[in-house]
């Protein structure tokens, strides 16, 4: 057959598809009705149960779906040129409609499709592309301009897939593409084709932003493809820098962090990590700058101090890169709260959405004693420039207290409030500029004694009133404090 009667053919396939979806053509001097305002080409696999045209979720969403699996090819070429022809004349005629053309693609299309981007240049034909569990090529990834972009993946996707695709979408991202990588819970490609967030993420792409309810989770994730923050500064110490396989300490703080989302973690071998050793960075400074106290803070305004008397035989040091990802502000999570403070009902809008990042955080080579363990999410997103050392004990006005008050306080108040002085004022981050947001820490003789009460002997109930994780003290610790910080009431 000659190439023309192979495109003819792909036109008049296109002209069928398009009246299937909804647009009517007239001739030159009849009007044009365009039933729908966004198109989406979808080139699945064959073996998908292509049901989604009349969902319900769709049709609210003003999308019409058309399904295309006769490009499926073994050879590659004849792939690329299908796939070509669909999207050009297609576009054609939506464009011609008045309509938006989007293209879906699930992992056997993905490299076919790069193709027709990277020989025929369709970034002008379509204005977003959404691809399923994509398959890459990274070759490919690195030469090609696409529309906006979103990556799909699914829980149950192999940690290989999930690698890739984090390493592809770097690489594209330093081409100056939008693209955004997401994870959305399902059992399979049809559940997924059916998932209701799938059509918001489209209208999302197209900027059709009064229509989508997740507005504020969507911008938030794509927005942290590309971090505000990094960690070279620590990288810039050379000298302190050091590589280790990952140990079971480190796979449990990780853990912790993704505990809602463990499949985030596929995106990472964890084979190895960088960490920045403390008392090597210390012996690098001048004499005068180097002490027995070592002072942190972080971008969530928690500031704490670690004895290396007690702390350094166990090897202390800040991870700042795992395996191939030198920027762990790539790592994050986002939550919402209901109110600023337990007592008061004024609290953030509903949409009101919060960014917890991993970054730059505390570990310890050789394990820490019970005694001696730290809340590891206090310790992380350490400022390289925050971290000071000093021979001044930053404890010794509270050392009046018994032991194991001493330690509830240091470990479990001051890192997020100030007591005489000593400690921080932690926050909440803007899930888009990582800014403080309000419920900052207040210092801690600066509340009540009821609140305390109902903080120290009703703890769930009062976290449950702001919407966070209680902070348990004993009873016999609380009773200890309690006195002790309302003193001066």
């Amino acid at each position: 057959m000659s190439n023309n009667g192979f495109k003819n053919i792909l036109l008049v396939a296109a002209v069928i598809a398009v009246a299937a979806i909804g647009i009517t053509y007239y001739s030159k001097d009849q009007p044009r009705e365009f039933a729908q305002s966004v198109v989406v080409l979808a080139f699945l696999d064959r073996l998908a149960k292509h049901d989604s045209s009349g969902s319900q979720n769709w049709q609210n969403a003003g999308l019409v779906i058309e399904y295309i699996d006769h490009c499926e090819s073994e050879n590659n070429n004849t792939a690329v040129t299908c796939i070509t022809g669909v999207i050009q004349n297609l576009a054609d005629l939506t464009s011609a409609a008045g309509a938006d053309l989007v293209v879906l693609a699930d992992h056997k299309y993905t490299n076919n499709l790069f193709a027709a981007y990277e020989h025929a240049h369709l970034e002008d034909e379509v204005e977003a592309l959404v691809l399923i569990q994509a398959g890459f090529d990274f070759a490919k990834a690195e030469k090609i301009n696409l529309p906006k972009t979103v990556i799909i993946n699914t829980p149950q996707d192999a940690a290989e897939d999930f690698i890739a695709r984090r390493q592809a979408v770097e690489k594209l991202l330093a081409n100056d593409n939008w693209i955004w990588s997401t994870t959305l819970s399902t059992e399979n490609i049809n559940s997924l084709i059916e998932h209701p967030v799938l059509p918001e993420m489209i209208l999302y792409l197209l900027d059709k932003q009064e229509k989508v309810q997740y507005l504020a989770e969507f911008n938030a994730e794509s927005r942290w493809q590309q971090p505000l923050f990094d960690n070279e500064d620590y990288f810039a110490v050379d000298e302190a820098i050091n590589e280790y396989p990952v140990d079971q300490d480190l796979q449990r703080i990780l853990a912790a962090f993704f505990h809602h989302e463990p499949y985030q973690l596929k995106q990472w071998p964890l084979n190895s990590y960088q960490g920045f050793d403390l008392l090597a960075y210390r012996s690098l400074l001048p004499a005068e700058e180097q002490g027995r106290y070592i002072t942190f803070t972080n971008r969530k305004g928690h500031r704490f101090f670690l004895d290396l008397d007690r702390y350094g035989r166990y090897q202390p040091e800040i991870v700042v890169g795992i395996d191939d990802e030198r920027n762990l502000y790539r790592m994050f999570t986002f939550y919402k709260t209901k109110q600023f403070y337990s007592w008061e009902p004024d609290g953030p809008d509903e949409d009101t959405l919060y960014v917890q990042l991993l970054g730059a955080f505390i570990h310890f080579r050789k394990p820490l004693p019970r005694q001696y363990e730290l809340p590891f999410l206090q310790y992380s997103t350490i400022k390289f420039d925050s971290i000071a050392f000093s021979n001044i004990d930053p404890y010794a006005g509270i050392k009046n207290l018994t032991h194991r008050s001493f330690r509830v306080l240091t470990q479990n108040c001051i890192p997020c409030h100030s007591v005489d002085g000593i400690g921080g004022s932690a926050y909440h981050m803007d899930s888009l500029t990582g800014e403080p947001q309000p419920g900052f820490a207040r210092p801690l003789r600066t509340y009540s004694k009821e609140i305390y009460q109902n903080f120290f002997f009703n703890q769930t109930a009062t976290a449950a009133l702001i919407g966070v994780n209680p902070n348990y003290v004993e009873h016999s610790v609380a009773e200890e404090l309690l006195p002790w910080l309302t003193e001066n009431e």
